[in-house]
């Protein structure tokens, strides 16, 4: 992945998780829902489409780790912050 092929997908994943916080704020969502949504179709957009936006295979163990770690404390700082009710009254 040339350098700018990784800036222009560092871009379109930021510009999405902002797009899937700003969703889910002014639709009362938990913020995590919209941005896990999100990472899914970013996914599944570069397996259908063959394109640069992501590639596992250069990845290295270091930055599986942080990504890893980087999410177990989104998903635990967001369930800390879960409200049942509000989403009991939502469904």
């Amino acid at each position: 992945m040339s350098e700018t092929d990784f800036i222009i997908t560092f871009s379109v994943v930021i510009i999405a998780g902002v797009l899937a916080t700003q969703f889910a704020e002014r639709n009362s969502f938990p913020r995590t829902i919209p941005l896990v949504i999100t990472g899914i179709l970013v996914v599944a957009i570069n397996e259908l489409t063959g394109g640069p936006i992501l590639d596992f295979e250069n990845l290295h163990e270091i930055t599986r780790l942080i990504a890893e770690i980087a999410l177990i404390t989104i998903l635990f700082k967001e369930g800390m912050h879960l409200n049942l009710y509000a989403i009991k009254e939502f469904f």
